[in-house]
């Protein structure tokens, strides 16, 4: 079980993040509430639409999603860079998919741009939103198995959590979204977080850009 009281504090420096305050919420302001209302509106109503492309088949894999892609004409690449950007709010669409397409559609400039600008700003908005909303928002999309399982080892690796997210963001097989959720939660700074993810998200979306985009497109 996640324990409702505050998590001991974490860290010995200010390069690491602080701590996860798992807690029961408290009584919400009206603007909060309002807030809070209309985003989860608006994440049921964009979940319900993925979800339906999902059963037609759309996102089953990187050619099936280059084809849903390019119905778009023009908007394709715009298409492209919002999808990528919501999708990092889901964690359940695998992020590969959209870099593979768009390399493959788009060639390896743009595809890169649009995977790159899509992501980068996903992260950024996840963790935001984790950092306005606070652990209890985190808990309403994760298991509280995997959010102990991270806990445990920020404490054992306190001081190294920051390499460590910048490698994992570096990764194509990593967490990357539910760590961008995490971390928000975690009191890192916003500064640091957004240096870690634009210097850490380029390498494995050039990856996935330069070999599809040269091999398929």
């Amino acid at each position: 079980m996640v324990s409702e009281n505050k998590v001991e504090d974490i860290t010995t420096d200010n390069t690491a993040p602080q701590k996860i305050q798992l807690t029961t919420p408290k009584k919400k302001s009206s603007f909060k509430l309002v807030l809070t209302i209309l985003f989860l509106i608006a994440f049921v109503i964009v979940a319900g639409f993925l979800i339906y492309q999902y059963r037609q088949g759309s996102f089953s894999n990187w050619k099936t999603f280059k084809s849903y892609i390019n119905s778009f004409g023009l908007f394709g690449p715009l298409f492209l860079t919002v999808f990528q950007c919501i999708k990092v709010l889901y964690v359940v669409i695998a992020g590969g998919i959209g870099c593979a397409a768009g390399g493959a559609l788009f060639g390896p400039l743009v595809g890169f741009i649009c995977n790159y600008l899509g992501l980068v700003s996903g992260s950024i908005l996840a963790f935001c939103i984790s950092k306005k909303f606070g652990p209890s928002f985190m808990q309403a999309l994760f298991s509280e198995k995997k959010i102990n399982k991270y806990m445990n080892w920020m404490k054992k690796y306190k001081k190294h959590y920051s390499i460590f997210l910048w490698l994992a963001i570096c990764s194509p097989i990593a967490p990357d979204d539910f760590l961008c959720y995490f971390t928000g939660a975690s009191g890192m700074s916003y500064r640091r977080f957004i240096l870690i993810i634009i210097t850490a998200k380029i390498w494995s979306i050039l990856g996935y850009s330069l070999i599809f985009g040269l091999n398929f497109h």
